[in-house]
């Protein structure tokens, strides 16, 4: 039986890291763990690679954009980055313009979420979980600062 609390422990030095400027960006996974091989779920791997070789599109954020925008565009972007996730498809790429985004973020599909710099791309998670990735689901986060987030 593997301990949950490893995986607890192992998010948040991931988090911390990225925080910390070591990596400029991070894979993150959540997996469900087979018993017959710990190490990898197959079937998410699979899932993965199909999502990915789909076509896909990039959904534009900008803290000056609207939300009932379509975000195809850097001209009409959407103003949050949990309402591009709502409108993104699994594999899509969600470009985040520089600024500050006071979200708490549920992320439940594959998806590619980056921003402009680490140093200028800020999610302010208000003392509130910052990320919360769905079991199951691969999400690769790069060029984000994440700040006042618990967990």
């Amino acid at each position: 039986m593997i301990d949950m609390r490893y995986f607890k422990k192992l998010s948040i030095l991931l988090i911390a890291l990225m925080i910390l400027g070591t990596f400029s960006g991070i894979y993150a996974t959540n997996t469900n763990i087979d018993n017959n091989n710990p190490l990898i779920d197959t079937k998410q791997v699979s899932k993965t690679i199909t999502s990915t070789t789909n076509k896909t599109k990039t959904i534009y954020v900008d803290t000056n954009g609207n939300n009932k925008n379509n975000g195809l565009s850097t001209k009409k972007p959407k103003k949050t980055i949990q309402n591009a996730i709502k409108t993104a498809k699994p594999g899509d790429t969600i470009q985040v313009a520089k600024g500050t985004y006071k979200e708490n973020l549920q992320i439940t599909k594959n998806i590619i979420l980056k921003g402009d710099m680490q140093s200028n791309t800020i999610i302010d998670a208000a003392q509130k979980q910052c990320v919360n990735i769905r079991k199951g689901v691969a999400v690769t986060i790069a060029k984000f600062t994440l700040k006042n987030g618990n967990t």
